[in-house]
């Protein structure tokens, strides 16, 4: 009996001490197994992740009670598909492999996950670089317009002619001006109460049409050789009413007709009115008026007051401020005009309007277009009053035709 004690004790000893070892092996593994799982090249977490991205993919096709173990097959069998078409007769050959395989392509849709994720990270990147630029355009333009003020912006009586879109180049190209083109369709030269168009007297332009073709060409060859001109050139304002006033369109007509500058033969002018719609919205605006006919009161006022004024502004082209020399009447310039036996001053009616080409011939205008580079531009112009019925084309007898030089 004390040997068999003594044997059993010995064993028992033996497996006590077997018992603390193992015991100690598995507390250092279970330790070390946090430092382990880092350094695989895949971890559980983006396992789990990647299940979670899987799933809905998963349930769209109907498979929801699946393990996944599972859902795993569906890609290997896929991928089994693709080599089974490659190779036919090697599968044939070797079944064991094909199994081996499937293991092996597991990893690869796995990795292939990741790449999804990461392209949707980009186009969420380059969507907020998009925005960013655009707002770093919108930024930029602030910057660019922020020193612009109402003083800043040149007005001008556009009618798609020679002389008026020599005016826009030189405003827009050669003094880096914004400018704000006014086109009036209401009637200039006559007192018909229905458009030009409609009317049947036979002193009236019926070139409406064709002007505003002519303005629209000269834009797109504008924007085409300039491009930054679409930054300076505004939207054009078309006019087609008289002004809602009548006690200042009555004073006016006072004021226009005191001094006898015009004709008495024509009831209506077309100054009375550029000059009326300038001093009632109080706005300078540019003309491209030439030379005016000899031997006229109109042609000894305009030689005796028309005077050098300087125009100081902002140019977003230039992004700085500019000064340029154009013709205009002085402040000093008055009008006397007696109402119910009582004498009144104000400023005379054609002090809102600019004459920068005055003085001027075409040929000099076509000299000076072709050094700047803009005479192609001034061929897209129009000038005839009264087209062609049929053809549209100049009619050759009009006055406006006989002047013109291209």
């Amino acid at each position: 009996m004390n040997i068999l004690n003594f044997q059993y004790n010995t064993l028992h000893i033996l497996y006590i001490k077997w018992y603390i070892i193992i015991c100690l092996l598995c507390l250092i593994l279970f330790y070390l197994s946090k430092y382990i799982i880092k350094y695989l090249p895949f971890n559980i977490k983006q396992f789990k992740q990647i299940n979670n991205i899987n799933t809905p993919n998963i349930e769209k096709n109907n498979i929801k009670n699946k393990s996944i173990t599972q859902l795993d097959n569906p890609i290997t069998q896929l991928d089994n598909k693709n080599t089974q078409l490659d190779n036919p007769n090697t599968q044939l050959d070797n079944p064991i492999t094909q199994i081996d395989n499937p293991i092996t392509q597991i990893d690869n849709p796995i990795t292939q996950l990741d790449n999804p994720i990461t392209q949707i990270d980009n186009k969420y990147l380059v969507k907020k670089n998009k925005n960013k630029n655009k707002n770093k355009n919108k930024n930029k333009n602030k910057r660019l317009y922020q020193n612009i003020s109402d003083s800043d912006i040149f007005y001008l009586y556009w009618t798609g002619g020679y002389d008026s879109t020599y005016r826009l180049c030189e405003m827009l190209i050669i003094e880096k001006k914004i400018v704000q083109p006014i086109y009036v369709t209401y009637s200039l030269d006559n007192d018909c109460p229905e458009s030009e168009e409609k009317c049947n007297k036979l002193w009236v332009r019926r070139n409406r049409k064709q002007e505003k073709e002519a303005m629209n060409n000269v834009k797109k060859e504008l924007y085409k050789q300039y491009p930054w001109c679409r930054k300076l050139l505004l939207p054009t304002l078309y006019i087609d009413k008289d002004i809602n006033d009548k006690a200042f369109n009555d004073y006016f007509d006072l004021k226009f007709y005191n001094d006898n500058l015009w004709p008495k033969k024509r009831s209506k002018h077309q100054y009375l009115f550029l000059c009326k719609y300038a001093y009632y919205h109080k706005i300078f605006i540019d003309t491209g008026i030439l030379g005016i006919h000899n031997k006229t009161r109109f042609k000894e006022f305009l030689d005796d007051n028309l005077i050098k004024i300087n125009e100081r502004y902002y140019s977003p082209a230039m992004k700085k401020h500019i000064t340029t020399s154009n013709y205009g009447f002085s402040d000093n310039l008055t009008q006397k005009l007696k109402i119910n036996d009582k004498i009144l001053i104000s400023k005379h009616y054609m002090y809102y309007i600019r004459m920068s080409c005055y003085g001027k011939s075409k040929s000099k205008l076509l000299l000076n277009a072709k050094k700047h580079g803009i005479d192609n531009i001034l061929h897209l112009t129009w000038s005839c009053w009264f087209p062609n019925k049929k053809t549209g084309k100049q009619c050759g007898k009009c006055p406006m035709c006989r002047e013109r030089i291209l």
